[in-house]
């Protein structure tokens, strides 16, 4: 069951940290993870494929390229997600008794609560495959022709080896294709890349390109929202695609999802 756990930290002290903070998140979860199940940590440690869990960067620090201030008159936040039912059951676990501190690239934070209910933090939820697909929709719901998407956090795109900073409708689809086949109990037809690179065109979109210097070398990103319109209204398609968003909200698109890369949740 995709599960999304929101973690309240605060700093013990006054400090300055990275920019970004995705990969020392990434860190976090998986030494968290090792001291209820090793194994299963060391496994998606070394995963050479889609992972099955997202990590957030510091959510609420503010500052710029040069680093960004935290201080223990308020508090931050970091999410962390799993697609598998191991993980559900970690992450539920973890929202009733939290670890009790984190080392974020040195800076310690107390977790002074954790959360995986939608109606305390809005980054929290769970659903089941069931919810996700919506079969009982089929043939009775006709499914909009515009599908929109929030690219909350900085994403990118990994094609033939070489970065895309474009949310190009086949990339973003396929990556949500990619992630629900990877562990859903009912897999998707992979025709679905097709339909959305000939018959997705972009609608409206707002979007801004960012520069990254992280893992020791720099990645453009983007943020933003953007619409598609299906050219073709296949009724069919289009509930796989609504699914397929209802998904991203777990499981982020794009490369880097495990270390604080693309964020995302549909609607306007």
């Amino acid at each position: 069951m995709p599960t999304a756990l929101m973690l309240s930290l605060r700093p013990h002290e006054a400090a300055t940290v990275a920019p970004h903070l995705g990969r020392a998140a990434h860190a976090a979860f998986l030494h968290a993870l090792t001291e209820r199940d090793a194994a299963l940590s060391k496994t998606l440690h070394d995963l050479d494929a889609v992972k099955p869990f997202t990590v957030s960067d510091l959510l609420g620090a503010r500052g710029g390229g040069d680093g960004r201030s935290v201080s223990p008159n308020h508090t931050y936040g970091l999410r962390w997600t799993g697609l598998s039912s191991e993980l559900d059951e970690h992450l539920r676990a973890w929202a009733m008794t939290p670890p009790t501190e984190l080392d974020l690239d040195g800076t310690h934070f107390t977790v002074e609560s954790a959360t995986t209910d939608p109606k305390v933090q809005a980054w929290a939820g769970s659903a089941s495959w069931n919810d996700l697909i919506a079969l009982e929709q089929v043939g009775r719901v006709v499914p909009s022709h515009h599908l929109h998407i929030h690219f909350w956090s900085p994403t990118t795109f990994r094609s033939s080896g070489r970065s895309i900073p474009v949310p190009q409708p086949e990339l973003v689809f396929g990556s949500l294709l990619d992630r629900w086949n990877s562990v859903a109990p009912l897999a998707l037809p992979v025709e679905i890349r097709r339909f959305a690179a000939e018959c997705l065109v972009f609608g409206r979109y707002s979007l801004e390109a960012s520069w990254l210097s992280i893992f020791g070398a720099g990645e453009t990103a983007f943020t933003g929202r953007c619409t598609y319109t299906a050219t073709n209204r296949d009724r069919y398609y289009l509930h796989v695609c609504a699914a397929l968003l209802r998904l991203g909200f777990f499981s982020g698109v794009g490369a880097k999802t495990s270390m604080g890369f693309g964020m995302m949740r549909t609607g306007e």
